[in-house]
């Protein structure tokens, strides 16, 4: 392990220096054109969000994150001023009906998108034309069409160039901006005691145009448009949708009771898990090693020829046993034990030839004798372990 050592620590720091790496490097600007009161990227509207107050000195200023059906369907909104800045704005039938009714009642509603859902704009009596020409300064170069108000030129690049044409010349539709080919950008309709406002570049109202040096007054001066004496509902919906839990599991969440019960069976399968996936350490069974039998079976057997007084087959087994062990031990043929077999078996043994020839002599009476005394085997077994102590004959 010691000699791994350097390597662990040198892999420990390098992951720590890497983490920390990872932890302060500078985020990358996003360029995305999120248009988001909490962004402060350049296509965020942070400063603008956070300047609002200042253009409405005194009055409150509502995030609103629920649909404009919904929000302009409060009846406690009487006096208001409506903002949505979206990339793009779809408002449904019933929620133009809440807008207009909500315009009519004396507020005033600006929207700003690049693009608008086709019923929207129809039924304001205008008709919306984007086109995509990169070249044309005209097309991204605006200024107000009222001069009091600015008598500046200021340009907002974008990808598409959208303007607003009058179709029903019966409401009154006036131009606040406009680009240099006198197409509007920015107009106002008048419905009732109130109005509904449209601008087609939202770029105008971001973080990046808000800095623009000499420029940061120009989308307040858009804005100056809504009366300052009112609150100001800031629509967040359409783009960052409902502030609510949008959890799965929402509807137990909602219930103490269900929350509780969630979390208590969570915890405990994973006390289960904790537990039963854990290495099982299995009792160990005790195994009795086998034991050694051979000298048991021996007394087994002496007893029983014991009891039977049979010394004759022992003597013939015993006969025939150190007969075979001398066949395989010193490869002599016992079909015939005779002399020339005592002189062979005392030669090859060692041992000396009187006893040998004695000790075949009893082998041979043994052999052919049907009937031993218990003196005959005992002379018998004498003499065969007088032999193998002499010349350690394996039995």
């Amino acid at each position: 392990m010691r000699k791994y050592a350097f390597h662990i620590t040198l892999i420990a720091v390098l992951s720590i220096l890497w983490i920390l790496f990872e932890i302060f490097k500078p985020t990358p600007v996003s360029w995305e054109p999120t248009l988001i009161n909490t962004d402060k990227n350049p296509y965020g509207t942070y400063i603008l969000f956070q300047q609002a107050a200042s253009l409405f000195p005194g009055e409150k200023i509502i995030v609103s994150r629920k649909p404009v059906y919904e929000q302009l369907g409060d009846s406690t909104l009487n006096g208001y001023n409506y903002l949505l800045i979206s990339h793009s704005v779809t408002i449904t039938d019933p929620e133009l009906k809440k807008m207009k009714a909500f315009a009519s009642a004396g507020n005033h509603v600006l929207v700003v998108a690049n693009t608008f859902n086709d019923s929207f704009i129809d039924s304001l009596g205008i008709k919306v034309t984007t086109q995509f020409d990169f070249a044309s300064k005209s097309d991204t170069t605006y200024h107000f069409c009222n001069p009091a108000v600015e008598k500046r030129n200021f340009t907002v690049p974008s990808f598409a160039h959208a303007y607003f044409t009058v179709t029903d010349s019966t409401l009154l539709i006036t131009g606040i901006i406009e680009d240099l080919q006198k197409r509007q950008v920015m107009v106002k309709i008048a419905i009732g005691e109130g109005s509904i406002m449209l601008c087609s570049i939202p770029l105008l109202f971001s973080n990046w145009f808000v800095l623009q040096h000499g420029m940061s007054e120009i989308p307040f001066k858009a804005l100056s448009y809504l009366p300052a004496s009112r609150p100001l509902v800031w629509d967040e919906y359409h783009k960052q949708g409902r502030n609510e839990n949008t959890s799965p599991i929402r509807a137990i969440l909602a219930s103490k009771a269900l929350s509780w019960a969630y979390f208590l069976s969570l915890f405990g399968i994973i006390l289960v898990l904790i537990f039963e996936t854990r290495r099982r350490r299995n009792m160990v069974p005790v195994v009795e090693p086998l034991k050694n039998t051979s000298l048991e079976f021996v007394k087994v057997v002496g007893i029983l020829h014991f009891e039977q007084r049979n010394y004759s087959d022992i003597a013939h087994k015993k006969t025939a046993y150190f007969l075979e062990r001398v066949r395989i031990h010193y490869h002599l043929p016992t079909i015939n034990t005779d002399a020339d077999f005592a002189i062979s078996l005392s030669e090859k043994s060692g041992n000396s030839t009187a006893e040998t020839e004695k000790l075949v002599n009893i082998l041979n009476h043994i052999r052919y004798t049907k009937i031993v005394s218990a003196e005959e085997l005992i002379e018998l077994n004498k003499s065969i372990e007088s032999f193998v102590i002499k010349t350690k004959l394996k039995i």
